[in-house]
Formats: structure tokens, sequence, C-alpha cells
């Protein structure tokens, strides 16, 4: 009976030092995992794309392109950004995608880079961040409408992003101006 009840003990003793130390591998696992994103803010008047913590630290900060026209997105193929907040729907390996720039130079390998981080937009589709083919129109208006990066930069955000991280895109001055001066005329067009 005693002996029983001394390897009763010891089975009790072992058990409870392999759950702790199943949890302390857990736990340094956590530890060693790269920081994930909590919000992402684009924005068009610096044209840099930056990923934030929980805590509101930046942890990265890329260049970036958006639409070659001014103004938030108002319609297919106007080839402006559009402006707010919107979450992550999808992410895509878009390393075999191609795509017709209409340039006259037809289908281009590798125009997306490596993934494609659909966003949720509302009513316009196809809009999302992405890698590219041409890192010589990263800080400048060069795309359809989507937020172009550097091939090894999309790499970084996909490593920190997830589906519904929320990716807020931010207006330059002179999208606000096209904006209002777009309002303005519609407003006195209604007022003839």
């Amino acid at each position: 009976m005693k002996k029983a009840a001394i390897i009763l003990l010891v089975l009790v003793a072992a058990l409870s030092c392999t759950g702790m130390w199943l949890m302390y591998g857990w736990y340094e696992a956590r530890l060693a995992e790269p920081e994930r994103a909590a919000f992402v803010i684009a924005d068009k008047g610096t044209m840099r794309l930056k990923v934030y913590d929980a805590d509101g630290g930046c942890i990265a900060d890329f260049p970036m392109a958006c639409g070659r026209n001014y103004g938030n997105k108002r319609a297919p193929g106007d080839n402006r950004t559009p402006e707010g907040v919107f979450r992550i729907s999808d992410i895509q390996n878009s390393s075999g995608w191609t795509h017709d720039f209409n340039d006259g130079k037809g289908e281009v390998a590798g125009a997306y880079g490596g993934w494609f981080l659909r966003l949720e937009t509302g009513p316009h589709k196809g809009i999302g961040i992405h890698g590219t083919h041409a890192p010589e129109s990263l800080g400048r208006r060069a795309t359809e409408g989507c937020i172009r990066l550097a091939n090894s930069d999309i790499d970084s955000l996909r490593r920190l992003a997830y589906c519904g991280l929320n990716v807020i895109i931010l207006p330059s001055r002179q999208d606000i101006l096209t904006d209002s001066t777009a309002a303005d005329s519609v407003k006195l067009g209604e007022a003839q």
C-alpha cells in the first residue's frame, strides 16, 4: 500500500513537471514568433506604408506606389486608390500571376510580386497591396488603384499580416483638393 502511494506521488509529480515543461515550451515559441501587426497605414501624401503593433509602435516602414490619378476611388478603371479603413480579406500567392498594363508590352510576368493582400473595399473590386515588377515606380503615382511595394517588402508585410487586419489609406493634400473640386462642380451642375 505504501509502495503504491509512493508510485502515485512520483507519477503526479512527473506529470506536473511535464505539463510545466510543455507550457514553458509553448510560451518560448510565442516569444520567438515575429511581431504581428495591429494595423497598417498607407499614406498617399508621404508614399509610405507603415505597420504598427498593438502598442502603436511602428514595426515596419516601406516606400509604396499608389493610383496614378488623384482623389478617392469612384469607379472601375479610374486609376485611383480608395481612401478609408479597409480589412485584408485574403492573402494570395501571386508569384505566377501576369498583368497587361495596356502599354503595348503585353502580359508582364511577376507583375504582382510574390503576394497579393486583397482588401475589402466595398464596391471596388480587385484592390490590394502587392509586390511589383517595376521597383522604380515606388514613391510615385503609378498604379491602377492598388498599393504597390518592393517584392522584398511585400514578403516582409506578408509575415506580419493576416486576414482581418485593418488597413487605413490616407489621402494626400492633392487628393483632398481634387475631391473637393469634383464635389463643387457636381453641386454647381445640380444648381443650374
